[in-house]
C-alpha cells in the first residue's frame, strides 16, 4: 500500500511488524465485521466466542463492528465486495492493498469505498490517501463497470472517534476531481523505488516502525526543541498566534513521533540484555485484582454488610438496544451540547463541502 512518506516503504522492510494488542484487537474486529456482513448473527454467536490474533470477542468489539456492519449495509445491502484485495498498477505494480469494502451503484454511477477504523485516533475521509488509492486501482480495472463512475463516496467509519463529526465520515468527489490526487500518489510511488527515496516527516510517522531509525525523523524533533527554546514577542496578533499555534503542534507531534520510537527500540533493547545508559525497565508496583465474580462479592459483601461493587447504570443508548421504548428513554434524559475544542481550519475541506453542496442544490 502506498505510503505518503516515500523513503519509509524501503526503511520499515528492516524492522518486523510486531502485534500490538491495539492491532490484534483491530483485526478480530475486521475479522468479525467481515463475517456479520456476509452472514449476519446475534450477539450471543459471538461474544466470548469468536477469536482471532488472541482476541475474543467482547460487547464493545461487537459494538464496534456493528456500526460499521450497518454503515455499509445501509447502502450496499449484502452486495458489498467485503475484504478484497485492490491493485491500482497504474499508481506502481507494487501499489496494492486489502479494501474493507467496496460497492459501485450502477443506477447513480457512485463508487462506495468503505475503511473501518477501530483505533481512537481520528482519520478523517478527506483526502484520505488510502481510500483514494483503493479508488484509483477499482476505477482502472480493465472491464469493469466501474470505469463509468461519475462520483466517489469515500467513508471512513470510526466508531472510537468522539468528535462532533460522529463515527461516520463521508468525503463526496467528482471522480474528475481524484486526477491530480492520482497524479501525486504515482510521484510517490515512483520516489518511494527509486535509488534514493526520499523521507517527509508528518503526522503519518506515528505508525512507522522505522522512525527510531530515521534520520529526518530525530532532525524534525531536535529542531521542534531548538524552536521551543527561541525568544518570541509578548504580544502577538490574531494572524501571528494562529501561525505560532501551527508551528508549535507540528513541533509537538514531531518530538511525540520520535520520542515514542526511540522508547520502543530501548525497551527492545533492554529486555534483549543490552545496557542502555541512563536508562532501565522497571516494573509498576503490584495490586490485587478479584478472583470472584461480581454476583460472588455481592452474597461475600451481604454477610459484611458493605459493599464491594459499584452499580453503574447503562447509556441511554445501551438502554434503547436492551429494550427500553425509545421516547420512554427520550423522557428521562437530556441532549447537553459536546464540549467544544480548538482545530486545524482545513480550507480545502470546506472549499470541497462548499461546492458539493452548491452542486446539489
Amino acid at each position: 500500500m502506498w505510503v505518503y512518506c516515500p523513503g519509509s516503504a524501503t526503511m520499515q522492510k528492516r524492522f518486523p511488524d510486531e502485534m500490538s494488542a491495539a492491532a490484534a484487537e483491530g483485526r478480530c474486529a475486521h475479522s468479525l465485521a467481515a463475517d456479520l456482513l456476509y452472514k449476519p448473527g446475534d450477539r450471543e454467536k459471538y461474544v466470548g466466542v469468536y477469536k482471532l490474533d488472541g482476541v475474543v470477542v467482547t460487547d464493545e468489539i461487537f459494538d464496534l463492528a456493528t456500526i460499521y456492519v450497518d454503515e455499509v449495509a445501509r447502502v450496499a445491502s449484502t452486495e458489498a465486495h467485503v475484504e478484497a484485495r485492490v491493485s491500482a498498477p497504474m499508481i506502481h505494480l507494487e501499489s496494492f492493498g486489502t479494501c474493507d469494502a467496496w460497492f459501485y451503484d450502477s443506477a447513480s454511477k457512485t463508487l462506495y469505498v468503505w475503511e473501518f477504523k477501530t483505533g481512537f485516533g481520528r482519520v478523517e475521509a478527506f483526502e484520505n490517501w488510502q481510500l483514494i488509492n483503493y479508488c484509483c486501482g477499482l476505477l482502472s480495472a480493465p472491464g469493469s463497470p466501474v470505469n463509468h463512475a461519475e462520483r466517489a463516496e469515500l467513508v471512513v467509519v470510526q466508531p472510537r472517534d468522539y468528535g462532533p463529526s460522529g463515527p461516520v465520515k463521508i468525503w463526496s468527489v467528482n471522480i474528475s476531481d481524484l486526477a491530480m490526487r492520482f497524479a501525486r500518489l504515482k510521484g510517490a510511488a515512483d520516489n518511494v523505488f527509486s535509488d534514493a527515496p526520499e523521507i517527509h516527516t508528518g503526522s503519518h510517522c506515528r505508525y512507522c516502525r522505522a522512525r527510531h531509525a530515521c534520520e529526518a525523523a530525530r532532525v524534525a524533533a531536535f529542531d521542534a526543541f531548538d524552536y521551543s527554546c527561541e525568544a518570541i514577542p509578548r504580544e502577538l496578533d490574531a494572524g501571528q498566534l494562529g501561525r505560532e499555534l501551527e508551528i508549535l503542534t507540528r513541533a509537538k507531534e514531531a518530538i511525540e513521533f520520535r520520542y515514542t520510537g526511540v522508547t520502543k527500540q530501548i525497551e527492545t533493547m533492554i529486555k534483549q540484555g543490552a545496557l542502555v545508559p541512563q536508562w532501565e525497565l522497571r516494573a509498576k508496583s503490584n495490586r490485587k485484582e478479584w478472583t470472584v465474580s461480581s454476583d460472588d462479592l455481592d452474597k461475600i459483601a451481604k454477610q459484611y454488610e458493605i459493599e464491594l461493587t459499584k452499580k453503574v447504570p447503562i447509556t441511554p443508548k445501551q438502554a434503547i438496544e436492551a429494550g427500553m421504548p425509545e421516547y420512554l428513554a427520550d423522557m428521562l434524559t437530556q441532549t447537553k451540547p459536546g464540549k467544544s475544542y480548538l482545530t486545524r481550519y482545513n480550507a480545502s475541506e470546506n472549499g470541497e463541502k462548499f461546492k458539493n453542496a452548491k452542486g446539489t442544490k
